[in-house]
């Protein structure tokens, strides 16, 4: 990737980042003395280093719940009452979508990168160390955890290329109902 690209895709990120308008971007990109590679053409290269897709969901207008599982048929929120589609208008469009991106193939897309791999074989380059085996109890890493441990001594970690995901999340359930 040229310098060029590369400062191009960062500007990018910003854009999206920050909801900066095309004029407000090209201006940058011109400031930068990046002339030689258009918004599209930035965008086009993005999609082909970066090859997944999102899967759109309709979300009610408050985000009280996704129009998914047991509300995929519903055409108004079953907790707010907020219809899901923009009233009259045909085909049918969402009020309100979320993009959801699967996590595994953002995983694949990071193991292709050796050094973005190597960072993702750190739980395994950690638990094989010294310092781990002996730690005494010691709480250095979420890995030295009794939850981890309990995890990793029923076998959900055979392999050094395992990660192990933790999430924090306030209030934003996609899959069930908040109430569940």
């Amino acid at each position: 990737l040229s310098d060029n690209l590369i400062k191009g895709l960062q500007l990018l990120y910003v854009k999206e980042k920050h909801t900066l308008s095309n004029e407000a971007f090209n201006e940058i990109m011109k400031i930068f003395g990046i002339l030689d590679i258009s918004l599209y053409k930035l965008q086009k290269r993005l999609k082909s280093i970066v090859p997944i897709k999102p899967k759109l969901v309709d979300m009610c207008w408050n985000s009280c719940c996704a129009f998914i599982g047991e509300n995929a048929d519903c055409n108004v929120c079953p907790i707010c009452q907020e219809p899901r589609y923009v009233p009259e208008r045909i085909p049918l469009q969402p009020r309100k979508l979320s993009a959801y991106f699967s996590i595994i193939n953002s995983l694949r897309i990071q193991y292709r990168d050796p050094f973005r791999a190597k960072i993702l074989q750190y739980r395994h380059e950690y638990t094989s160390s010294e310092e781990y085996v002996t730690n005494n109890g010691k709480i250095g890493d979420v890995f030295d955890g009794d939850r981890y441990k309990f995890l990793a001594a029923s076998g959900l970690f055979p392999d050094y290329r395992d990660v192990a995901l933790i999430a924090s999340i306030d209030g934003y359930q996609l899959f069930k109902q908040k109430r569940n």
